[in-house]
């Protein structure tokens, strides 16, 4: 079983190190060590992150130093690693253990369900029902609120749910989306 304390810590520190990252664009070889050891203290708390480590494959010689005259060429010591691979792959790890980390995903979605859209009505699963032939995109989102306000009654999941919701709710592809793509589906219910 996972050490979700020790799992908790070690994103914290990880994050920090990817914030404080320097701007270069390759990073020596002892920065993706450093980011091995974050890699291994999660395997240790249970957690396979083996899709996320950076194989020797992407580490490089570059140039130091060069004369054109002469064409004289120097490499530095250390390989260095792309900061895009650098951090593509902490950026997904990070994501990654946001949501193993995350209060939503310890409930079950399926407690929502139950939800049909039939002849400009929304039922949902308790039973309760708005017409969408003359609502608005906020009357609908108001009304997803209230449900999931009766439908769940464990207070924490609850919270959850509605905080879920609100994100959601907020983000403005969905708001588009909605005010775009609901006249649309409108048009083809009976009224």
């Amino acid at each position: 079983m996972a050490d979700n304390d020790k799992i908790a810590r070690v994103r914290g520190q990880l994050k920090s190190w990817v914030d404080n990252l320097p701007k270069w664009s390759t990073f020596p070889e002892r920065y993706v060590r450093d980011y091995h050891a974050h890699l291994k203290a999660l395997g240790e708390a249970g957690l396979d992150v083996s899709d996320f480590a950076i194989s020797s494959d992407h580490a490089r010689r570059i140039v130091a130093s060069s004369n054109y005259i002469t064409g004289e060429v120097h490499y530095a010591d250390d390989l260095h690693v792309d900061r895009s691979t650098l951090l593509s792959r902490a950026g997904g790890l990070v994501s990654y253990l946001d949501e193993k980390l995350s209060p939503a995903a310890k409930f079950d979605a399926r407690a929502y369900g139950g939800v049909t859209i039939t002849g400009g009505n929304v039922t949902f699963g308790d039973g309760s029902n708005i017409s969408i032939t003359t609502v608005t995109v906020s009357d609908l989102l108001r009304a997803l609120e209230a449900h999931v306000e009766k439908a769940v009654e464990d207070p924490e999941k609850r919270s959850t749910a509605l905080t879920k919701v609100s994100d959601f709710l907020k983000h403005p592809a969905l708001t588009t989306v909605l005010q775009t793509a609901l006249p649309e589906l409108l048009k083809y219910l009976p009224h």
